[in-house]
């Protein structure tokens, strides 16, 4: 039955959760080439790891879907022959992390949790003397928190391992492994929410077996950071980057949200200024595509056209701090500039450099060309709890790294609290570039 047309106009883009559907997923060609080969090396780690914002949750989704046996994305993709089918397939659990996962202990319970209620139907009848019970699972990805009750029974230990939880998880996916004639795979989303991952490397390498594969999924620089004891299965890991997305990957995505548009019958288009200004605000980041089309969309829709423009775009860009999805960014912004006006110009001076990793002198030269003789003190700040730590120290302080990549893309854009920040901003880059002038000036984005 087709979407009523305003159902499909709020879900042409989707930047409230990860994408699950195949035929909504977009770029990642070489990361699900390079996935679905390790997903067949024995003993094999994959690991997805990157910044926030990338679309890592969502490239794990497909890679469940691709271990299952469903070839929809790698036929799209051209990759058909690469397709997990028949003995190779698998089947598959997902488990997510939050603060009050903890420890490796705690998590380990989880994944005996998820396997014991969604494989259920793989596993013996539970005895009279099994207990049903309901636990709560939380979901916690950047912009959502899902929270949910599942029920499941506990299955009686097959081997009267059942006190020891990682015997225990061994003995479920052994007898789920000759019932199904299927591997297991448990996908380990979000583990950088993990506080505490002391033995888990070791888990992951005793654990991993002919019958069992662990996939993990983390925000992270370097895999290195998401593991404390990583050395010990260091020959395990595939370690798959998720970079951003080229200009051609944010672009299908407004593809494909027009594709959606059509089939649920509105005929509702981006002209092309429009999808370059998207593409060139998002810089890599589809989560931004995604926020910034939906908004554009439904502003054009709603005023009668049938085409987005570039100055719905524009206006959705200025009022992104209103927008629900990024209200955490609006008040971590406000959290790091505080009362200080020449907070606010160091910080847009930090954002707007076109290096990832910025180098300290360069944005204290620019400061102090503005006026602003403290600005060795306020960049320290903004490494600072206190301000909300929105910039991190690398390469023994002279460079430093913003903490989250959107946030970044986020203090580029959105309006200034002082007047004239973005002003001196642009003036500082201007005097920086020895006076070569712009076509556009940076609040344009």
């Amino acid at each position: 039955m087709e979407a009523p047309p305003r159902s499909a106009l709020v879900n042409a883009f989707l930047p409230s959760q990860e994408i699950d559907d195949p035929d909504r997923f977009v770029g990642r060609r070489p990361q699900v080439e390079e996935l679905t080969d390790v997903l067949r090396v024995s003993g094999s780690v994959p690991l997805i790891f990157g910044p926030r914002g990338l679309g890592k949750s969502s490239l794990a989704h497909q890679m469940r879907r691709i271990a299952e046996g469903d070839t929809t994305l790698l036929d799209r993709l051209g990759l058909a022959d690469r397709s997990i089918t028949g003995d190779e397939a698998f089947v598959s659990v997902g488990v997510s992390c939050s603060r009050t996962t903890g420890t490796t202990e705690a998590l380990l319970h989880s994944i005996i949790t998820a396997i014991e209620s969604d494989l259920a139907d793989h596993l013996p009848e539970p005895s009279r003397s099994s207990t049903e019970r309901t636990s709560s699972t939380t979901i916690q990805t950047p912009f959502l928190k899902q929270q949910w009750s599942s029920k499941h029974v506990d299955a009686p230990p097959m081997d009267g391992s059942r006190g020891d939880p990682e015997v225990h998880l061994d003995a479920l996916c052994s007898e789920i492994a000759t019932r199904s004639g299927r591997r297991v795979l448990v996908v380990v989303d979000e583990l950088d929410l993990l506080t505490d991952t002391t033995g888990l490397s070791s888990l992951i390498k005793n654990r991993s077996s002919s019958y069992l594969k662990f996939l993990l999924v983390g925000i992270a620089d370097g895999y290195h950071e998401l593991l404390a004891d990583h050395e010990s299965i260091a020959r395990q890991l595939a370690p798959t980057a998720v970079p951003p997305m080229s200009d051609a990957e944010l672009e299908a995505i407004i593809d494909r949200a027009e594709y959606v548009l059509r089939s649920s019958g509105l005929e509702v288009t981006f002209h092309a200024r429009a999808r370059s200004r998207v593409i060139r605000v998002a810089r890599g980041f589809p989560w931004f595509v995604h926020l910034l089309g939906q908004s554009a969309l439904k502003r054009a829709f709603d005023s009668g056209r049938a085409e987005v423009a570039g100055s719905d775009v524009s206006y959705s860009i200025r009022h992104l701090h209103s927008e629900r999805l990024s209200e955490r960014y609006a008040d971590s912004y406000r959290h790091a500039i505080g009362e200080s006006r020449e907070r606010e110009i160091v910080l847009r001076l930090a954002a707007w450099s076109p290096e990832t990793t910025v180098a300290s002198p360069l944005i204290e030269q620019m400061a102090n060309a503005l006026g602003i003789d403290d600005a060795r003190a306020l960049i320290r700040q903004l490494h600072q709890t206190g301000f909300g730590a929105p910039l991190r120290e690398v390469r023994q302080g002279a460079f430093f790294r913003f903490s989250d990549e959107i946030f970044r893309i986020y203090a580029r854009t959105c309006p200034p609290i002082y007047p004239n920040v973005q002003k001196r901003v642009d003036a500082a880059y201007e005097l920086a570039d020895e006076g070569q002038p712009r076509k556009r000036g940076r609040h344009s984005a």
